[in-house]
């Protein structure tokens, strides 16, 4: 109800920096409760996917994340946020604040596009390996 009344603050943070959707995150407000308008609106106003901003604020697998991928466009998950400049799956893994790396949508978001893993992984370190040996 409260984010229905007061749409116009959604971006609006209180005199310690917070904004609704930190408080919306933190005491866990459900998906049909308010945090899908949260997400979306908030998605939008930092110029960033709704994807990135659920993985952001720790919206659990089985809390409609998977429904958020599923709605996605194709390679969305290959789109590096704007603000930190890193994948869904990787700012899922952060423990930031109100994330505490929920494991199902890490798992999942890995599990849906294993090439990004495989670009940051065994093989780029045995390249990077080769490369300082070289020098």
């Amino acid at each position: 109800d409260v984010v229905y009344h007061f749409r116009d603050r959604i971006n609006t943070a209180d005199s310690f920096g917070v904004y609704p959707i930190d408080v919306a995150a933190r005491y866990g407000l459900a998906w049909d409760h308010g945090m899908k308008e949260s997400i979306v609106m908030f998605a939008f106003l930092h110029d960033t996917t709704e994807l990135h901003m659920c993985a952001k604020y720790g919206v659990q697998w089985e809390n409609e994340m998977d429904v958020v991928l599923a709605c996605s466009g194709v390679g969305i998950q290959e789109k590096e946020d704007t603000s930190t400049c890193l994948y869904p799956f990787m700012i899922a893994a952060l423990e930031e604040k109100y994330s505490f790396g929920d494991l199902g949508s890490i798992y999942h978001l890995i599990k849906s596009n294993l090439k990004l893993v495989r670009k940051f992984g065994v093989d780029n370190v045995q390249e990077q390996s080769s490369k300082k040996r070289k020098k």
